[in-house]
């Protein structure tokens, strides 16, 4: 790989919430978009079916697919520090 692999227990910092937006946007591949050097794929093809209303932080409810809400709560359980 041409960059290690993120520590996925230290996704956001220890005083302030779990950035459960931020982490779902960047499995989706909306924040990678435009990253030339990104090796993680995007995600956003496979996560389909049944979605929750999430609070992406604007007071909007933005439709999300329930497993990628899912994947950011289990990996919220494994948050270090």
């Amino acid at each position: 790989m041409p960059r290690p692999p993120a520590d996925l227990t230290r996704l956001g910092a220890a005083d302030k919430p779990f950035p459960a937006v931020h982490v779902m946007s960047y499995i989706d591949g909306y924040f990678r978009q435009d990253d030339p050097g990104q090796v993680m794929p995007e995600f956003s093809g496979i996560f389909t079916g049944p979605t929750l209303h999430v609070d992406t932080g604007d007071g909007m409810l933005t439709p999300t697919p329930q497993p990628l809400v899912a994947l950011s709560e289990y990996l919220e359980t494994l948050q270090e520090g």
